[in-house]
């Protein structure tokens, strides 16, 4: 056994099959070397021939998607998709937004044709390669193999060149037969008489001692190659098609026997016409023993298609090379054709079965899975959300929706309402719960949302305490578009937004958690601490209008710009920022105190004192380089920017709006008597008391 050896850092040991495109480990197969029992493979790094054996055929994807009526970058997004290794279920559910809402047919159907044409030009370049390698390749028939639309005619071009087994016609080329052959095909005129050019060719060493011999010999040569002539067996093809039948009749078996093929003992179709059931039941019979089947074509039609693509107008010896070209109908053509309509027939025939299995099974499915009930369908999602579907006592679709009660969007107050809507318009006995992806989250949804209708429906004080708390809750938590209205002269902080307090004075000092919960953003940062410096509410006790607006800003109606800066500016950033560029003494007290006094309001104000102190001597640190740039804008918001992304790496994350408390609603006795299902991969039905 030989040692497989690899180059690039490759230096596992194994036995691999010569296979294309075997992978060793993070490498691929890049020479393959073969003897009779071993193989020795010698690999390099996979990104080295990345591009020479993992770089797909390239097809025209533009009459794929003019087939299936879709848009091109649909088909290519989906054939990206399959390349990098991804399936067609994973493709329809998680990659939506790249397909443009493909179903799961669309996608293989693309996968499908992609597949036919890029196997078809692999063969072409497979061909081409095997005709010039036996030197018999011209410009004419390269530009007819890359130009064949279908693997038929590619076939057809191909079949001269093709490795044959033992035929009649290669026994009389091994008799040296040939040349007198390919003396009628080109019409020689010098052969005036055949039987003594055969004279020339008798040799009883080789079996040929007969004039009659040599000419039958010539005769299957000549059979043969008009037999692999692509436009005669273009013509048979369309007469086959055209007029053929299938032709059955009864098997030599006892009699009593193969009685469930009684109706085909004596039958006969145009093969055009004839259904896909009765060719799968035909097959089945001839399978089994009780039937025969032929085929049968009109043979004035055959020789008239065949005949009249072969050079026999004026051809001196047109008896015998039509006797020839009689023999490859009966003996090659005809044999050939019926096994070829044959293949197609049953191939339509199991596609048509399979396409009436799935109506079958579509219309199983969608019958109305309980009796006069109206049942709302989740499909649960995070990403993508929850797909909600609402249909009738007799299976018909009544509404659909989208809704995302999950994260990332954590919308559930508003989901809650769309389904309790939903319930009262179509007055909803059940809810079924697809068992995927966020099965269980939905499931908590849609118990909260039983457990409030039967609260609510069973307690009137309940639903009055709740209409009060989402009334109060309205109050506190304003709507976010009303934020905007507020006027600069006022001090929006972060950290009053969810807990809806107050802002405390502007001359108290302040406190561990107004340090902690600042802005999330360095640009909100930036406009928080130049608009509090500037209305005096910045910690260092600046007066007011102090700062003037950033550059490339513009007061709003009615207001007026600011005066001039008449100090140092990095006092109030540092003041605010808890100063990174003072000493590590004063600076960690700032940072550290309050996260360890977070909930103790005596030691709250305790790092508080220290910044006031800081502003004179960074002030005057601070070179007058600074203060221009100040005065120009754009250098100080961006050393702002630095401080605040240093100061943010202390600070704990910004809390969470609290969600919005449940109230009343008209269909919460309806809600009361809802009832859900988890239905599981299987179609099985789990049900879940509510």
């Amino acid at each position: 056994m030989r040692v497989l050896t690899a180059r690039g850092g490759c230096s596992k040991v194994a036995r691999l099959s010569l296979k294309p495109r075997i992978p060793v480990r993070s490498y691929r197969v890049f020479r393959a070397v073969a003897d009779s029992e071993t193989a020795l493979v010698v690999a390099v790094p996979s990104s080295q021939v990345q591009a020479s054996m993992d770089t797909p055929i390239q097809v025209d994807l533009g009459r794929i998607a003019q087939d299936l009526q879709i848009r091109r970058v649909q088909v290519e997004s989906v054939v990206q998709l399959l390349d990098e290794g991804n399936t067609v279920p994973f493709i329809t559910r998680y990659r939506k937004e790249r397909t443009g809402n493909l179903n799961e047919v669309a996608i293989r159907e693309i996968q499908l044709r992609v597949g036919r044409l890029r196997e078809l030009a692999e063969r072409k370049e497979t061909i081409l390669k095997t005709v010039e390698a036996q030197g018999k390749l011209t410009e004419e028939l390269a530009g007819a193999i890359r130009g064949a639309d279908n693997p038929k005619r590619l076939e057809d071009l191909y079949l001269p060149f093709k490795p044959k087994k033992r035929t009649k016609a290669s026994d009389a080329r091994e008799k040296g037969l040939e040349p007198l052959a390919v003396r009628i095909w080109n019409r020689d005129e010098t052969l005036t008489d055949l039987n003594a050019a055969a004279l020339e060719f008798v040799n009883a060493e080789k079996g040929v001692e007969t004039p009659a011999a040599v000419l039958e010999g010539v005769g299957h040569i000549l059979a043969e190659a008009i037999s692999e002539l692509a436009a005669v067996r273009d013509a048979v093809r369309r007469v086959v098609w055209k007029t053929g039948k299938v032709v059955t009749t009864k098997a030599d078996i006892p009699d009593g026997e193969g009685l469930e093929y009684r109706d085909y003992f004596s039958y006969s179709e145009p093969v055009a016409h004839i259904p896909p059931h009765r060719v799968l039941a035909i097959n089945r019979g001839d399978k089994e023993g009780p039937l025969k089947v032929k085929l049968e074509v009109s043979r004035p039609e055959l020789e008239q298609a065949a005949f009249g693509q072969l050079p026999l107008e004026g051809h001196p010896h047109a008896d015998f090379f039509r006797a020839s070209a009689a023999d490859a109908l009966d003996r090659l053509l005809l044999p050939s054709m019926e096994r070829e309509v044959r293949r197609d027939l049953t191939e339509l025939a199991e596609r048509h079965a399979v396409d009436v299995f799935a109506r079958n099974l579509r219309s199983l499915l969608l019958q109305p899975p309980i009796l006069n009930q109206v049942v709302l369908a989740l499909d649960p999602g995070f990403r993508t959300g929850c797909k909600v579907a609402v249909l009738d006592g007799h299976g018909n679709l009544l509404d659909q929706g989208v809704i995302h009660p999950h994260p990332p969007q954590n919308r559930r107050s508003e989901a809650k309402v769309y389904l309790k809507d939903l319930v009262a318009k179509h007055q909803i006995g059940i809810v079924a719960i697809g068992n995927g992806t966020a099965c269980r989250e939905t499931e908590e949804l849609v118990a909260e949302i039983i457990q409030e209708g039967t609260t609510f429906s069973q307690d009137p004080e309940a639903a009055a305490a709740a209409e009060l708390a989402a009334a109060a809750h309205a109050q506190a938590h304003p709507s976010p578009v009303a934020a905007p209205a507020e006027t600069p002269a006022e001090e929006p902080t972060d950290a009053e937004e969810p807990t809806a307090e107050a802002p405390p004075p502007r001359d108290d000092a302040p406190t561990a958690e107004e340090t902690v919960a600042e802005e999330p953003t360095a640009e909100e940062a930036t406009t928080s601490s130049l608009g509090e410096s500037a209305n005096g509410g910045g910690l260092s006790g600046e007066p007011a209008g102090a700062l003037p607006p950033i550059v490339g800003g513009a007061p709003e109606d009615g207001e007026t710009p600011p005066p001039e800066p008449l100090h140092t500016p990095e006092a109030p950033a540092g003041d605010e920022t808890g100063d990174l560029d003072s000493t590590s003494a004063a600076m960690l007290p700032a940072q550290e105190a309050p996260a360890e006094d977070k909930h103790q309001d005596q030691d709250a104000p305790t790092p508080t004192p220290t910044p006031p102190a800081t502003p004179p001597a960074v002030s005057g640190a601070t070179p007058p380089a600074g203060t221009v740039s100040h005065v120009q804008g754009e250098p100080h918001v961006k050393e702002h920017r630095h401080k605040e992304k240093h100061r943010q790496e202390n600070r704990p994350p910004r809390p969470k709006p609290s969600p919005q408390p449940p109230r009343p609603h008209p269909a919460d006795e309806l809600l009361a008597k809802l009832a859900y299902v988890i239905v599981n991969e299987a179609g099985a039905s789990v049900y879940s008391a509510s």
